[in-house]
């Protein structure tokens, strides 16, 4: 059994493809093929959506796979689905045959089925101990009881029949992580259609995390462009509506944002430092600037004038907003009754990254997770700088790119919030 592949024509001039190449493509009066090599093509029908691609050859028979859309699929992650593709085909496995096997998999609607596939999609940006936290929990007192249950007929009392033990054993603290976690996956199974409502909400008190009032919202990736649209069209104060514009492309810390200083930026590297006074860590964490962010920074500049602050009190120009007045303003800007929060933007974009293809570490740098130094020579603010610079720029790129599809739809009469 062997196994070739077809590398296809190269119609943008023999050039690989990049993020400038794909961004310029549009539809012809044709379907067109766009090779990156190694099977790997773009395709964009005359509908004009950008689909990724892979022509291969498995057993003498030519065959394709398909990755999804661009830029919900960017070129980074299409790239490494294709390596990943042909280290299948070289082990003698079709990969067209094991996504199959894959997706029927993830059709299974026990909560077993759901919450696994919750902890690999949704948990990458998690600290690796908490993590295995959560899935020993499941397996010890979840899965036994009500795992091979249908997850649209999870009820409450299943809930609370799963987690007695803990509570008879007197670890009332782990009960409550436990139906913080399960809480999780039952809005993880409602954003998905594999479940109808939370039922963790009508718990008892007693089984409820004491924190569960200021939890982050799930937000749902499919409402992204709307939320950008919402910020957008925040009229008031024009410091916070900058700082509402920059919530999502920088996904910092609320007190980080809001205590920031001109000082601390470097416009023709475009560069923040947070200093570890400002910051939850206990040393410099360095934010890239895409050119997005740095329009919105410069007309803030220019709204200012004079001053040590970005985001100045209203009544005192010395001192920082109140954080109450950007959280509140945040938190009208949401979709459908959904409540937008730092933390939410924050765990939103750590999942999105992930499934655009950036590495656990250098997503954990950016969001400015607590990493244990190097005891030699401790921790490096400036780590995977060139890798966080180019992953900040996609990721603005893509907010935009949404933005401007929730502005056409607006525009043209489409459902707004």
């Amino acid at each position: 059994m062997g196994s070739t592949w077809i590398y296809g024509y190269f119609p943008q001039g023999g050039k690989m493809l990049d993020e400038r190449i794909i961004q310029g493509l549009k539809a012809e009066a044709k379907p067109k093929k766009y090779a990156d090599g190694g099977g790997l093509f773009l395709f964009i029908p005359v509908s004009g959506k950008k689909l990724w691609r892979m022509a291969y050859r498995f057993d003498r028979k030519a065959k394709l796979l398909t990755f999804g859309e661009y830029p919900q699929v960017s070129l980074l992650a299409a790239r490494q689905k294709r390596e990943e593709a042909k280290a299948l085909i070289k082990s003698g496995i079709d990969p067209a045959e094991r996504k199959k096997a894959t997706r029927n998999e993830i059709a299974d609607l026990s909560f077993r089925a759901v919450a696994l596939e919750w902890h690999e999609r949704e948990t990458t940006h998690c600290d690796r101990r908490y993590r295995a936290f959560m899935l020993n929990y499941l397996e010890r007192y979840f899965f036994p009881v009500l795992g091979s249950k249908p997850m649209s007929e999870i009820e409450a009392a299943d809930i609370m029949r799963a987690i007695e033990p803990l509570r008879e054993s007197g670890a009332l603290r782990g009960g409550r992580r436990l139906t913080d976690v399960c809480g999780q996956i039952c809005r993880y199974a409602v954003s998905t259609g594999k479940a109808e409502k939370d039922v963790t909400k009508i718990l008892p008190v007693p089984y409820r995390s004491k924190q569960e009032g200021h939890r982050a919202a799930f937000l749902d990736e499919k409402h992204l462009g709307q939320i950008m649209l919402n910020l957008e069209r925040h009229e008031g104060y024009f410091p916070v509506s900058c700082a509402l514009r920059l919530v999502p492309l920088l996904f910092v810390r609320s007190g980080e944002l809001r205590c920031a200083e001109w000082s601390e930026f470097d416009f023709s590297r475009r560069l923040w430092t947070i200093p570890a006074s400002h910051s939850f860590l206990s040393y410099d964490h360095i934010v890239p600037l895409a050119p997005q962010a740095m329009k919105i920074l410069k007309a803030l500049r220019e709204y200012l004038g004079q001053g040590a602050l970005l985001f100045p009190s209203i009544k005192s120009p010395k001192i920082p907003i109140d954080m109450s007045t950007i959280t509140v303003s945040l938190r009208r800007r949401g979709y459908e009754g959904v409540k937008l929060s730092f933390d939410g933007i924050r765990s939103l974009a750590a999942r999105l990254l992930a499934k655009r293809g950036y590495a656990a570490n250098i997503i954990k740098t950016q969001m400015a997770h607590k990493i244990r130094p190097d005891r030699k020579t401790g921790f490096d603010p400036w780590q995977f700088l060139p890798e966080r610079k180019s992953m900040m720029n996609e990721w603005a790129n893509y907010l935009y790119l949404l933005l401007d599809k929730a502005r056409n739809t607006a525009n043209s009469g489409g459902a707004t919030c």
